[in-house]
């Protein structure tokens, strides 16, 4: 279940997300405007999981975070947990929906798109890039990408 918060005050602007299911709570969090930062955790059972799930939201809406329904989860930057690599719960909510198998999240097999190293330097760059300007030039990427990070000639 995906849930989000936000809170505001004079000082303050900041959102919240909570996304558990079965046994991993994922919970994505900054200031609005931001990318923000995950943290994730598995727990032994869906029972746990589920009841501290509960916990963690009483406690944001005690400290006066209100639930947002119509947090927009589609137009969120999204970017992976490092200890985790790629992962569903911190993937957008698209690339989810089309790309299911195993396979799109394995970082150790060469074969899958980001388990070659150049796959996975790509992803890692990309990431940096928006982290830094938040805006990416797609179609001129590749060609950064290799001729600045990677030192090649691009052709």
């Amino acid at each position: 279940m995906k849930k989000a918060f936000t809170y505001q005050d004079e000082k303050s602007n900041k959102f919240w997300t909570i996304d558990y299911f079965e046994m991993t709570i994922c919970v994505h969090y900054g200031k609005n405007g931001t990318i923000g930062k995950y943290d994730m955790k598995e727990f032994e059972s869906q029972e746990i999981c589920e009841k501290e799930a509960q916990k963690l939201i009483a406690s944001k809406i005690k400290k006066g975070y209100q639930e947002n329904p119509t947090f927009d989860f589609d137009n969120c930057l999204y970017f992976d947990v490092g200890e985790y690599g790629p992962q569903p719960k911190t993937s957008h909510p698209r690339f989810v929906a089309h790309f299911t198998e195993e396979f799109y999240y394995d970082c150790g097999d060469e074969e899958a798109p980001f388990g070659s190293d150049e796959g996975s330097d790509t992803l890692y760059e990309m990431e940096e890039v928006i982290r830094k300007k938040r805006i990416i030039d797609f179609a001129t990427f590749p060609k950064h990408l290799i001729e600045n990070i990677w030192g090649m000639h691009y052709i």
